[in-house]
């Protein structure tokens, strides 16, 4: 995993978050998206610092 990688989880779960925000159609569905990819960022981000 680079340097990176869970800095981009999370702001994909933050696009996710902002997508369900903005449109009408399958909001649960973009809830979730936002959750998995926060979670997989948070979990990357903890895994990563912990490490050092």
């Amino acid at each position: 995993m680079s340097k990176l990688s869970p800095i981009l989880f999370i702001i994909a779960g933050a696009l996710f978050f902002v997508t369900a925000l903005t449109t009408t159609t399958s909001k649960a569905a973009y809830i979730a998206l936002g959750t998995v990819f926060l979670g997989l960022g948070v979990a990357a981000y903890r895994r990563r610092s912990r490490t050092k």
